[in-house]
């Protein structure tokens, strides 16, 4: 009986660590977003 690549991927520990920083990537990304939206926001306070 063959194993399902896929379920053997999800209990694979080489797996975990790429969803990890994936999520980290993900609030990154939400963060310099926030920081884009803070410095547009002073920009057009300027004008």
């Amino acid at each position: 009986m063959k194993v399902n690549p896929l379920s053997r991927l999800c209990h694979n520990d080489t797996y975990r660590p790429s969803r990890r920083r994936f999520q980290i990537l993900e609030s990154l990304r939400q963060l310099s977003a926030e920081e884009l939206f803070r410095t547009g926001s002073k920009l057009m306070g300027l004008f």
